[in-house]
């Protein structure tokens, strides 16, 4: 169904246990979510190494991106450097991409956006509810979602670019799509679900297609 695709996926740096090293790493629920959503496509995770990384993209053909979750940013300048420059691309040569986490921050970011905190004790390793605006990438009402984030986005910081797709139930955006580019993210991880949700593996399909 996606055979054509072939997609990069941003990694998380972190040290090594035990070791005096820096490593980049997947999660390797991903292998089995995207092989759900996406049947037949092909993928690589994308080394964190800056500007070069546009290099990679070219070498391998690529035409799809994820910007995976992880470590907030400012932390890692190698990678956000190496995302920064993803998403310049992908806005460049019309290349979808699509942010989870950390990754729609990343996007949010690139236009200018400024984050609010939300609160600990309903978004970090908690479960709530998202509410879905009329977007073009999932037909339902309501989804209860992971949380993993203190950055928050208000729909007033969204660019002219960004439409919310979902909003929790403060009001605080978890989702964001465009009808200018072909960019989408969402705030929860659905990588991380012991049994992978339909409303997510449909939004990944939709959007890909």
């Amino acid at each position: 169904m996606f055979e054509n695709l072939r997609i990069g996926l941003s990694m998380r740096r972190s040290d090594a246990c035990n070791y005096n090293e820096q490593r980049d790493g997947l999660a390797t629920s991903w292998y089995d979510f995207l092989g759900m959503a996406l049947p037949g496509s092909t993928w690589v995770a994308l080394p964190n190494i800056g500007d070069s990384v546009v290099r990679t993209v070219d070498s391998l053909g690529l035409n799809g991106l994820i910007l995976t979750g992880g470590e907030s940013m400012g932390i890692n300048p190698q990678r956000d450097e190496s995302e920064t420059a993803l998403i310049s691309l992908a806005l460049k040569r019309d290349i979808p991409i699509i942010g989870v986490c950390r990754g729609l921050q990343m996007l949010y970011a690139h236009f200018g956006g400024k984050f609010v905190t939300c609160a600990k004790d309903e978004h970090v390793a908690k479960r709530h509810f998202v509410f879905f605006e009329k977007n073009p990438l999932w037909n339902m009402e309501k989804q209860r979602v992971n949380s993993y984030h203190t950055n928050a986005i208000e729909v007033e910081g969204l660019s002219y670019c960004l439409q919310p797709l979902a909003l929790d139930s403060s009001g605080l955006v978890e989702g964001v799509f465009s009808t200018k580019h072909r960019l989408a993210g969402i705030m929860w991880h659905p990588e991380r679900e012991d049994v992978f949700a339909k409303s997510d593996l449909s939004i990944f399909r939709n959007f890909f297609e």
